[in-house]
């Protein structure tokens, strides 16, 4: 199982058959790399939204805000942002497949994560009013039609 911790933004692969307690494995930061000394609000670092697509691998929102050191945006795009990530439970090798944009608010706080038995990706945005949901439409190589979705696990 690949979880994320809400608050901590960090994520983790925990071993829950392994031994009287679960082995806990740091696969690290879901959003940008961050000062550390320095608090940050967790409304603004921030991740949500976990499910595994049709293609096995697990999807994700994290936070992107500028930031000079770990973050340099243009100054067109928004403070904050949403990116989809995709993380290979085999090799861990991650990437970023998409940007959430919204047309008039921020679009960096996802709740919640879903896949459609396509394949397609569905995330539930709170923070704008009205709140709303993104639709990622996948690309035929990571569809599985009709495909057998496994029950959902929550974080």
């Amino acid at each position: 199982m690949t979880t994320g911790v809400w608050c901590a933004t960090r994520l983790m692969r925990i071993w829950p058959n392994e031994g009287e307690w679960p082995r806990v494995e740091d696969l690290g930061p879901a959003a940008q790399l961050l000062d550390t000394s320095f608090p940050i609000d967790m409304y603004r670092d921030h991740c949500g939204g976990l499910t595994f697509g049709g293609d096995g691998k697990l999807y994700y929102m994290a936070s992107r805000w500028r930031d000079s050191k770990y973050n340099p945006m243009p100054e067109s795009r928004k403070q904050n942002e949403g990116v989809v990530r995709r993380l290979d439970p085999q090799t861990l090798e991650r990437e970023e497949v998409a940007r959430l944009e919204h047309p008039t608010g921020m679009a960096h706080y996802v709740s919640r994560g879903a896949v459609d038995h396509n394949g397609d990706l569905f995330f539930g945005h709170v923070g704008n009013h009205p709140s709303g949901i993104f639709k990622v439409s996948m690309p035929a190589d990571r569809k599985r039609r009709n495909a057998h979705l496994p029950i959902r696990m929550w974080s």
